[in-house]
C-alpha cells in the first residue's frame, strides 16, 4: 500500500471546510481539518494489527466548530490561560477579551481553534496551513503570520511544526489540543484510566480555582503528581489533593525537565495501554506539559454512533508554553519580537509494545 492523500469539503455556517485524510503504508491514517488547523482522527493499529480510532473524534466534522473540548485544534493566539486577561508588554498594558471568567483562555473566544485557516499546500504525507491574524484582534497586539505544518509517515510518527513572525512586539503560544484513548474511542473511562503514562516533570505548578498558576513550583515525588515512572493514569485521580480536587482531576501544568530554549526533549511524555498494545510518545521543544483527564467532556459533542461523552473518555497531554507566562518573569518568556520567527515542534510516536 502506498502513502495516499484523500482530500474533500464539508459545507459548515461558517464557510466551507477542508479535510485531508493521510494514509501511509501500514493503513493507519491521519485526517486534517482546516478548522482550526486541527487533527479531526486518528486511526492506528494495535498489537494484533487491527487499526482503530484513538482521538476525540464527532459524527461531522461540522461538530468541531466551538466544541467545548477544542479537540485536536491549534489553540491561539495563547494556548491555556493568562490572569485577569492582561499583561504588560514594553512598558504598557494590553488588555484581551476575558472569556474564561476574569482570565483570556486559549486566545479568546474565537481563537485560532475556531476560525478556517488557508490551505498553503497539501501532499499525500503532508499538510500546511496558515493563519493571518490582523493587530488587534481578541486584544492581542501585532499583524501575526502563522503556519502549521503537520508530516504523517510510515512510521506513525505525526509531527506538528509551527512557525509565526510579527510586524510589532506580541506573545504568541501555540500548541495541538488532541485527546487520546489508546484502546480505542469507544472504550470510555475504564479503558483511558488504566493507561500507563509517565511524564519527565520533577516539577509541577499547583494552580487556584480559577487553574492559573499560584507562582512556586513544587516537586512531584510523594503526591499523586508523579509520573516519573509508569503508573496508570487513574490510580490516583480520586487521592484526597487539592490539586485534583480542584477539577475533579488531573488539569495541571508540569514543568518538563532539562529544558532549554531550542532543546528538543526526545520522550517528554510516554503513554501505553497494556490491553492493546498500543503505546504514544510525545516528543516537543516545549517547555511545559498541560496533563487534562477529560474531566468535562460530557460537554463534548456526541461519538460518531450517538453516545455522550464521559468523563474522563480520553486524556490529553499538551506541550505548550507555561500559563500565565506574559505575567511572569520567571517562567520562560513567550514574547515574540519583529526580528525573530516563533518556532516550535511537537512529534507523536505510534507503536506497539
Amino acid at each position: 500500500m502506498s502513502h495516499t492523500l484523500q482530500r474533500s469539503t464539508v459545507k459548515s455556517p461558517i464557510g466551507d471546510i477542508e479535510i485531508f485524510t493521510l494514509t501511509n503504508k501500514q493503513g493507519a491514517s491521519v485526517t486534517l481539518s482546516s478548522l482550526g488547523a486541527g487533527v479531526i482522527s486518528v486511526r492506528v493499529p494495535d498489537r494484533e494489527g487491527r487499526l482503530d480510532e484513538v482521538s476525540l473524534t464527532y459524527a461531522s466534522p461540522v461538530d468541531f466548530i466551538d466544541d467545548a473540548p477544542a479537540s485536536g485544534k491549534t489553540l491561539g493566539r495563547y494556548a491555556n490561560r493568562i490572569a485577569g486577561a492582561k499583561f504588560r508588554l514594553e512598558s504598557r498594558n494590553v488588555w484581551l477579551e476575558a472569556n474564561d471568567g476574569p482570565n483570556a483562555l486559549n486566545g479568546g473566544r474565537n481563537g485560532f481553534q475556531n476560525r478556517l485557516w488557508q490551505v498553503e499546500s497539501a501532499g499525500n504525507s503532508e499538510v500546511i496551513f496558515r493563519r493571518v491574524s490582523e493587530d488587534g484582534e481578541e486584544g492581542y497586539p501585532g499583524h501575526l503570520v502563522v503556519d502549521v505544518r503537520y508530516r504523517w509517515d510510515n512510521k506513525c510518527r505525526l509531527s506538528v511544526s509551527y512557525e509565526a513572525y510579527t510586524d510589532i512586539t506580541t506573545i504568541i503560544n501555540l500548541t495541538n489540543n488532541c485527546y487520546w484513548n489508546l484502546r480505542g474511542a469507544s472504550s470510555g473511562s475504564s479503558g483511558m484510566l488504566e493507561q500507563e503514562l509517565s511524564l519527565k516533570a520533577v516539577l509541577y505548578l499547583p494552580c487556584n480555582q480559577q487553574l492559573i498558576p499560584l507562582g512556586p513550583m513544587e516537586r512531584v515525588m510523594g503526591t499523586p503528581m508523579d509520573f516519573l515512572k509508569p503508573k496508570p493514569i487513574g490510580q490516583d485521580i480520586n487521592a484526597p489533593f487539592d490539586v485534583l480536587a480542584l477539577d475533579n482531576g488531573y488539569n495541571t501544568p508540569f514543568m518538563l525537565d532539562r529544558w532549554w530554549p531550542g532543546t528538543f526533549i526526545e520522550e517528554a511524555a510516554r503513554l501505553y495501554d497494556p490491553v492493546s498494545g498500543r503505546c504514544l510518545t510525545i516528543g516537543t521543544d516545549q517547555p511545559s506539559a498541560l496533563l487534562y483527564t477529560g474531566n468535562h467532556l460530557e460537554a463534548a459533542p456526541p461519538a460518531p454512533d450517538g453516545t455522550p461523552r464521559q468523563p474522563h473518555d480520553f486524556v490529553s497531554i499538551t506541550m505548550q508554553g507555561v500559563p500565565d507566562a506574559p505575567n511572569r518573569p520567571h517562567f520562560p518568556h513567550q514574547t515574540l519580537f519583529p526580528e525573530d520567527i516563533y518556532r516550535r515542534r511537537i512529534v507523536y510516536t505510534f507503536s506497539v509494545l
